[in-house]
């Protein structure tokens, strides 16, 4: 996430409420590289709310994982579900199983928060190199395409 100033306070975007806010609107997360979390504290908050209300910090792998994509993707278990069927459990792009067996990860459209389809994480992360920008991914299958291979002597 960008971190800017308007005026005199730095300000960044939430991910989950997609606000622009000061700083200090977010908690401080050495982990990260502006050293604060991706997500305001009231977000923060409102999720630490919901998993102590609905129990969740006692649940199974399934239900963790329902709880995750209705945070993170506004999708239920039921719906990813169904997407999985359509695709056949492979990935949209590939046509492949998930190489570690794991499930296939959502794919969304990082600027609206739109559900695409479901990729394994070799291509869900080439999409993430290429910064989900069409034009950058057309230019490198045309590159691809007619690019022959180097013998280096």
């Amino acid at each position: 996430m960008h971190v800017w100033s308007y005026g005199d306070d730095p300000m960044k975007r939430c991910s989950r409420c997609r606000l622009e806010q000061p700083l200090e609107h977010f908690h401080k997360d050495s982990t990260r590289r502006d050293k604060h979390s991706v997500y305001c504290k009231a977000c923060t908050k409102a999720k630490s709310q919901l998993r102590y209300r609905e129990g969740l910090d006692h649940q199974t792998s399934e239900q963790r994982r329902h709880y995750w994509y209705v945070f993170k993707y506004g999708i239920t278990l039921e719906e990813y579900q169904v997407l999985e069927r359509q695709q056949d459990g492979l990935c949209a792009i590939c046509g492949q199983l998930n190489y570690d067996g794991r499930p296939l990860v959502v794919d969304h459209d990082h600027s609206t928060g739109a559900v695409r389809g479901l990729l394994c994480h070799p291509c869900n992360r080439g999409l993430g190199q290429f910064k989900d920008d069409y034009s950058l991914v057309a230019k490198a299958a045309a590159y691809l395409a007619v690019t022959a291979p180097v013998t280096i002597p």
